[in-house]
């Protein structure tokens, strides 16, 4: 990651790939995530990947995961469960 940004004491890295702006994100307990921030701004690039950190942390607070499911996989486990 060429000229990436840590911010967050290292939970946050803001880097560049083919000119859009990606986040990745290191979650408890020492899980990653990557998005795109959709932005070709570094500074709206911070704001947002600041902003989905704190939402994704808020989100394993309360024990949810910080990707939802996919709808093929909640059917799954609703057959197996039947």
């Amino acid at each position: 990651m060429e000229g990436a940004r840590y911010l967050e004491d290292g939970r946050l890295t803001i880097f560049r790939r083919n000119g859009t702006y990606y986040a990745r994100l290191r979650l408890p307990p020492g899980k990653y995530v990557t998005r795109s921030l959709k932005t070709t701004i570094e500074e709206n690039a911070v704001q947002l990947g600041r902003r989905l950190l704190f939402q994704l942390e808020h989100r394993a607070e309360q024990g949810l995961p910080p990707k939802s499911s996919l709808f093929a996989a909640v059917i799954d486990d609703y057959i197996r469960y039947r």
